[in-house]
């Protein structure tokens, strides 16, 4: 009876272990798991957008697996497709659960259904947030305000020392057919500059800048615009685009905050969980070393 005990009790401790180590895969994790990594975590960072935040971040938790740097840090994102600034507002406002939202570990993201704003901005005591606008209107500063002081401001209403991250986004390819390309003259030059421009309006709120606008223009010096973009050219395609954004945040928003920095070989190695070839890493690690120096 007693060899029964210590057998069930070794298993139980080998069960809740496996548990809070992101649960089995492909199964949804219990979200009492999820929170228990969160409190464990030295550093906590989500992600607040749509698309754009989701290509920008594919690859963040095979960088992390990678890079070794997932171990006590809690990486999470809340999504929703075409979102505005304002449009965030007013569902935070409203406590829709319209936000798909997911966390990084073991190397995959891991989803938790369907939340509010609201749940994912208390869901942790965060460190860092990182909010953008939406691509369209990334170009028109006036369409930040208020909503991007009010997003802020209720971040910091429960932790004033957290640090408040933007995300510069891309201009689209010049061949984009995208609905609302035409704000900017169908110009891929002045959308950019645009972006640029506002962005500028953006650091009055925002503690630090992800230039992941700029990642992309550098980008295209390297790659054809059929292997950054996705047909529709604006989104961009799974590879060195994803990848190279993905190890612009690790750099940008985690090494800074979590003592750690960028090693060449340990980052290049991490490019084949990502599907993406030596010589496009080699390309995105030397980009990435330009645009945070």
């Amino acid at each position: 009876m007693q060899i029964f005990r210590l057998v069930n009790y070794l298993f139980s401790i080998l069960f809740i272990s496996v548990a809070v180590s992101c649960g089995e895969p492909g199964q949804q994790p219990d979200l009492a798991e999820a929170s228990a990594l969160a409190s464990s975590s030295r550093l906590r960072v989500l992600a607040i957008g749509n698309s754009f935040t989701d290509n920008a971040t594919q690859y963040i938790p095979q960088l992390l697996s990678a890079l070794g740097t997932g171990q006590d840090l809690f990486f999470a994102k809340t999504v929703l497709g075409n979102s505005t600034l304002q449009q965030h507002w007013e569902n935070y406002q409203s406590g829709a659960e319209v936000y798909g939202m997911s966390y990084a570990c073991g190397g995959a993201w891991k989803h938790m259904g369907n939340r509010s704003l609201e749940y994912a901005m208390d869901f942790a005591d965060w460190d860092v947030v990182v909010v953008q606008q939406v691509s369209w209107l990334a170009g028109i500063s006036a369409s930040y305000y208020p909503w991007l002081e009010n997003i802020a401001d209720r971040l910091r209403w429960k932790n004033p020392d957290m640090a408040i991250g933007w995300q510069m986004t891309w201009a689209y390819a010049p061949y984009s057919s995208h609905a609302e390309f035409y704000r900017y003259g169908n110009d891929y030059n002045r959308m950019l500059e645009d972006i640029a421009e506002a962005t500028d309006a953006a650091r009055g709120v925002a503690d630090f800048v992800i230039p992941s606008g700029l990642m992309i223009d550098r980008l295209r010096g390297c790659a054809a615009d059929s292997r950054i973009y996705a047909p529709d050219g604006f989104h961009l395609s799974d590879g060195v685009a994803c990848y190279a954004l993905s190890g612009l945040w690790h750099e940008t928003v985690i090494a800074p905050r979590y003592d750690s920095c960028l090693d060449r070989k340990s980052y290049l190695g991490a490019a084949a969980l990502c599907g993406v070839g030596d010589d496009d890493a080699a390309d995105a690690y030397e980009l990435i070393l330009q645009l945070i120096q």
